[in-house]
């Protein structure tokens, strides 16, 4: 009976041992990575608005459809630059500002920008 426990307990250190270094975030295969936060604001203003709002796009890569006067919340995003563009706006509509521009995402930090768009009446 001895035996029997003395190898469940060679087992169970030797399997602790294996696990351990693979659960820590910190550890050299595991880098801690610092992040924040990005808020894209859109504010659309006129006539003929379009009701399907615009495409996001996050470095290029659509980050989803956003509508014409809300705020999209994106966290835990790796701090850095990011190329912020709306695209898939109606012929009618213009976006003030630069589009696409650059926002920086700060550690721990949110980083707001806002796409003012206008939209003039179409049709007679």
């Amino acid at each position: 009976m001895s035996r029997f426990l003395s190898f469940g307990l060679v087992t169970l250190v030797v399997a602790g041992l294996g696990c351990g270094g693979d659960d820590d975030p910190t550890g050299p295969g595991n880098p801690v990575i610092d992040t924040g936060t990005l808020s894209v604001s859109t504010v659309t203003t006129g006539d003929n608005i379009d009701p399907n709002g615009y495409m996001l796009l996050l470095d290029g890569s659509e980050s989803g459809v956003i509508g014409t006067t809300v705020t999209a919340i994106r966290s835990d995003l790796p701090v850095g630059p990011y190329l912020v563009q709306l695209t898939d706006i109606a012929a009618n509509c213009t976006v003030s500002g630069d589009n696409p521009r650059t926002e920086e995402v700060t550690k721990d930090g949110n980083t707001h920008t806002v796409f003012d768009v206008s939209c003039e009446a179409t049709g007679p």
